[in-house]
C-alpha cells in the first residue's frame, strides 16, 4: 500500500501532466472570434483574408471598403492563439516581420490594445475596425466575422 508521500507525489505528477496538456492545446481549440461593430459592411472574413489584413498585405475587403485591424497585446494568450491559427506566426516572427515592413516603409503593425474589453470599446461606432475577442464576450453590439474551425 502506498504511503501518504507517494500519494501526494502521484497527485502532483497527475496535476503537472494535466497542466502540460492544457498548455499544449492547439490554437484552433481556442474560444475566440473576430468581430466588428454591428453596423459594419463586412459580411464575413476568411482566415486568408484575416492573415492578409493582420500582416498589412491588404487594407480593403471587396465590397466592404477599408478594414482596420486591432491586435491584442503580445503577452496575451489570445494574441498567441489568434496569430498561431491565422497568420501562422509567433511573437518573434511577427516582430521580425513588422521590423522589416517598417524599415522598408511598407506598413506598420495593427494597433495593440490591452484586452477584449478595450477591443469592444474601440469597435463601438467604428464599423471599419475589426478585432478578436473571447467568444463569451460577444454581445448584440458586435457582428461575428470569423470563427475558427
Amino acid at each position: 500500500m502506498a504511503n501518504v508521500s507517494e500519494k501526494r507525489h502521484a497527485s502532483r505528477l497527475g496535476l503537472s501532466l494535466l497542466l502540460g496538456l492544457i498548455c499544449l492545446a492547439p490554437a484552433w481549440a481556442a474560444d475566440w472570434v473576430v468581430v466588428a461593430d454591428s453596423k459594419t459592411k463586412v459580411a464575413s472574413l476568411s482566415a486568408e483574408q484575416l492573415s492578409n489584413i493582420y500582416l498589412g498585405k491588404i487594407a480593403e475587403v471587396s465590397g466592404s471598403g477599408l478594414v482596420v485591424p486591432l491586435d491584442q497585446v503580445e503577452t496575451s494568450q489570445l494574441f498567441s492563439d489568434f496569430h498561431g491559427a491565422v497568420t501562422k506566426k509567433n511573437m518573434n516572427q511577427l516582430s521580425a516581420y513588422w521590423a522589416k515592413m517598417m524599415f522598408n516603409g511598407k506598413g506598420e503593425p495593427p494597433k495593440r490594445v490591452a484586452g477584449s474589453d478595450e477591443v469592444k470599446k474601440l469597435l463601438k461606432g467604428n464599423p471599419a475596425m475589426i478585432g478578436y475577442i473571447e467568444k463569451a464576450k460577444v454581445d448584440g453590439s458586435l457582428k461575428v466575422l470569423y470563427t475558427p474551425d
